[in-house]
């Protein structure tokens, strides 16, 4: 707990940390309140338009981490990258403005470019923020510094994600505003994080992004001890996004439960994450070690098999229940420890092979090993959400995918567990 509070608090982190929350937070805020007033406000589009428009946003928004984290790697990796971290938060400031002009004129077309914008900023943003914690922590810090940002990460997806929705239903002209003040005080926190030498001032910047893409996945595949961090970093977002993506779903179709229930499924998925991130810090003290990941993703296969069970078994009721109501049905109960214990073995999972990744990049790579992680990473999302949209589009029941999810996790946590102990941590054992 000690170590937590000295990392959290040590100020270099504290204002990245905040930096990074708000951006976090401005990111999912305007999404949800963005699909919310296209579905509920307008009514010059159809319904089904406006179902096209909200399922556009998603892939807009992914999209700029295809086509510029390679460049954005290569200018963390050559310039300071705190003033490049600054940079993205004034940017961040300017995106705002335009945001609240496309909401007071419902200028739908300026409010996807504005959600372009966001995820381009958030691109650039990325391989700045994982790349610079070995900057400013020590290496023993550096697991209770990526618990920290884990944890963060996921509580402002869900505030931002819950109050994007509440705002909009309750006055939609406090947007502009809001989305401006969260962007002006990100740029303010991000004033404290002190400077840092570049990495690497001679690279040179491919200004081709796809050509700059192409060849940082291929350098970042010559080190293969890296490449196995990113494709695992990468396979949990892929199961992450197949879980979140069906609990709209599971929480209306299957459970019969009111919006109020959704939400509690994705506050418990956020939270588990969080207490499996921080926990983290206490089992390995510091260590930088993948000793937690084989056991990590042999339990979350087996949370994920009994969900696909507890699911199919599921029984609901003729009314709509609320959480309450849920919880207090036996199967209500063991779906929520499923879920639960998938998200705290996640946190266990992702934290250690996050760590390891900048432990292992040499100081001069490592923004373009991160950028390199987080292309993957939407690659993987991209197609976890396509292969679950396929089986659902071929009349598979939800919880037959998750059944499918679980059988494929139990091969990847065998390999798992046959590869880390003879090849990564002895790698490390020799770096250590």
């Amino acid at each position: 707990m000690l170590s937590l509070f000295k990392t959290f608090f040590k100020r270099s982190f504290f204002a990245l940390f905040c930096t990074q929350y708000l951006g976090s937070f401005n990111d999912n805020f305007f999404r949800t309140a963005m699909a919310t007033f296209i579905t509920y406000k307008i009514t010059t589009i159809s319904a089904g338009n406006k179902s096209v428009i909200v399922s556009l946003a998603v892939a807009l928004f992914m999209l700029p981490y295809f086509l510029f984290s390679a460049m954005a790697g290569e200018l963390a990796d050559k310039f300071s990258k705190d003033k490049l971290i600054k940079a993205t938060k004034i940017l961040e400031v300017i995106i705002a403005l335009l945001a609240g002009f496309g909401f007071f004129t419902t200028n739908v077309p300026l409010l996807l470019f504005v959600l372009f914008l966001m995820g381009t900023q958030s691109s650039f943003f990325g391989p700045a923020k994982y790349s610079i914690l070995p900057d400013i922590l020590d290496k023993k810090q550096l697991i209770a510094g990526n618990g920290l940002i884990e944890a963060g990460t996921y509580a402002s997806i869900l505030q931002g994600t819950i109050f994007g929705g509440i705002i909009i239903t309750f006055n939609e002209m406090l947007l502009p505003g809001i989305i401006l003040a969260v962007a002006v005080l990100g740029f303010f926190v991000s004033l404290f994080i002190p400077y840092q030498k570049p990495a690497n001032a001679k690279l040179k910047v491919d200004k081709n992004f796809l050509r700059s893409t192409w060849k940082n996945m291929a350098f970042a595949k010559e080190n293969h001890d890296i490449f196995l961090c990113i494709l695992g970093i990468s396979w949990f977002w892929m199961l992450g996004t197949a879980l979140i993506t069906q609990m709209p779903s599971l929480a209306h179709n299957i459970l019969n439960g009111t919006p109020g229930l959704f939400t509690f499924l994705l506050t418990l998925f956020s939270c588990g994450i969080g207490l499996g991130s921080l926990l983290c810090q206490f089992l390995v003290k510091g260590e930088i070690t993948s000793k937690y990941v084989p056991v990590s993703a042999l339990l979350m296969t087996l949370f994920l098999v009994d969900l696909s069970f507890a699911t199919s078994a599921y029984t609901p009721t003729l009314e709509m229940i609320d959480y309450k109501a849920f919880l207090s049905t036996f199967g209500g109960k063991r779906i929520t420890l499923d879920l639960l214990g998938f998200a705290v073995c996640g946190g266990l999972y992702i934290v250690p092979l996050n760590a390891m990744l900048q432990f292992l990049a040499s100081e001069k790579t490592r923004s373009r090993v991160i950028a390199t992680n987080n292309i993957i990473n939407s690659l993987f999302m991209v197609l976890g959400s396509g292969a679950c949209a396929l089986l659902l589009g071929l009349n598979w029941t939800i919880p037959a995918v998750f059944g499918v999810v679980a059988f494929v996790n139990a091969l990847v946590a065998i390999y798992i567990c046959l590869l880390l102990p003879h090849h990564i941590i002895r790698m490390l054992m020799t770096r250590i």
